[in-house]
Formats: C-alpha cells, sequence, structure tokens
C-alpha cells in the first residue's frame, strides 16, 4: 500500500491528502514531504499543525500549506532530505541548500553550495555539530555557515573503492575509475 497512516495510540487511518514522497521529515507542528510523486525537484509543506492539508490557497497565510520547486531545470531530483539545526537540508546530485523557517513569514531557501552535491540520503548525518554527507567527490562537512569542506581527503582511495562498489548494479558494472 502506498498510503501514509497516522496512529492515534489505538487506532490507524490513512492521511488523506498527503503526497507519496520519498523523504519525509516532521517538525515545528509540519510535514515536510520532498521528491513528491507531483514533482521529485520538489519538497511540500502541509499546513500548520494537520497533516491532511496540502493544497496550496491562492492567499498564503503564515499556516497555510506551501511547497519549493528545487533547480527543475537541471534533470535530476532530490536525493537527501534531513533535518539540521539550521533547517531542513535538501541536497541534489549536484547542489545543496537549506531550507528555513517555521511557516509562510518565515520560510526561505539559502544556497549551501550550487555545485556541491548529496548523493545518497543515509549518508546525511550530524557528527559533532558538523552536518556530514556524501558527494560526488567524497565526505563532505558543513558547520552552517560558509561553504562545506572536503574531509575524506586522506581516505580518497578507500572513498573511490566504495563509490566503485557501490556502482555495481543487478549484472552490470558501471566502473568509476576514469
Amino acid at each position: 500500500n502506498d498510503n501514509t497512516f497516522f496512529w492515534t495510540g489505538s487506532s490507524t487511518g490513512v492521511v488523506s491528502g498527503m503526497p507519496k514522497c520519498t523523504y519525509l521529515v516532521i517538525e515545528n507542528e509540519r510535514v515536510y514531504c520532498a521528491n513528491t510523486n507531483n514533482s521529485n525537484v520538489r519538497v511540500e509543506i502541509s499546513s500548520f499543525g494537520g497533516a491532511n492539508f496540502w493544497t496550496v490557497p491562492s492567499v498564503l497565510t503564515a499556516d497555510s500549506p506551501s511547497y519549493f520547486d528545487f533547480r527543475r531545470q537541471d534533470g535530476t531530483g532530490i536525493t537527501c532530505f534531513k533535518s539540521s539545526p539550521w533547517g531542513k537540508f535538501v541536497g541534489k546530485p549536484g547542489a545543496t541548500w537549506i531550507l528555513k523557517g517555521f511557516d509562510n513569514n518565515t520560510f526561505y531557501v539559502r544556497p549551501i553550495d550550487p555545485q556541491i552535491g548529496c548523493l545518497e540520503n543515509r549518508s546525511v548525518q550530524m557528527v559533532e555539530g558538523h552536518l556530514i554527507w556524501l558527494g560526488q567527490n567524497g565526505l563532505y562537512a558543513w558547520n552552517g555557515a560558509g561553504g562545506p569542506v572536503l574531509i575524506s581527503q586522506d581516505i580518497d582511495p578507500t572513498m573511490k573503492n566504495l563509490r566503485q562498489l557501490v556502482s555495481n548494479s543487478a549484472f552490470w558494472n558501471v566502473s568509476s575509475q576514469g
């Protein structure tokens, strides 16, 4: 079943109207849904206090549902979406952003880096005050200010081997060695 369900403590039910999404964050009494069935470049945001309300009205209020599209023209979908101390981290293979704010009066998008992307959502972790993720050239760390820093130079041969192992798909080998 592709529906999203809720649990009241004694029964379950379907969250009506909620888009299907690959990545989900629940924060600030809202549901944030990224890489949705409506668009793989979109983060959709429920209304305040209600996961059943997703239709964006013609006149926005602070508590209305909303959405943000990330680089529609590049042909790639959102690959990473996590909550961080600085906002919601949004990553595509070729760029990263922070979605900040808690309602339509305060939401805004800030680029982290327009050329450093995120390849795998499971790689996104908070470690000792830094957001860490896997990008095309290795592991990156970001402290919430400035740009991300490549931190995997010392283990670069190991990282290349890992990326080569990950690139084995079904019966086809896709070499990541250039």
